[in-house]
């Protein structure tokens, strides 16, 4: 016997109301580790919210996912040095 241990992602369906109290709720910055990630954010706003996200500051942990975010319009752009949860917290609160 053969034990292969998978998983599946699938999206959330967020309604209206929950993608603009992100929004109201005073989130400035995002942690993507990522590309999946990131374009999940990018579709999960109505275009008249690109703005607003695209001005939150973006942690993310590769260099790839960076390049990236700024070719789809973000403004700031910070590189973890890691993708653990550790050096994610250090680069959050430097």
């Amino acid at each position: 016997m053969e034990i292969v241990e998978c998983y599946r992602r699938e999206p959330i369906i967020y309604n209206s109301d929950e993608q603009s109290s992100i929004k109201r709720s005073g989130v400035d910055t995002l942690v993507v580790t990522s590309l999946e990630i990131l374009y999940a954010l990018i579709e999960f706003l109505p275009e008249s919210e690109q703005d607003w996200l695209k001005n939150c500051k973006l942690v993310t942990v590769s260099s790839r996912i960076a390049d990236i975010a700024k070719s789809q319009g973000w403004q700031t752009v910070i590189l973890s040095s890691k993708a653990d949860n550790q050096s994610l917290l250090k680069t959050l609160l430097s």
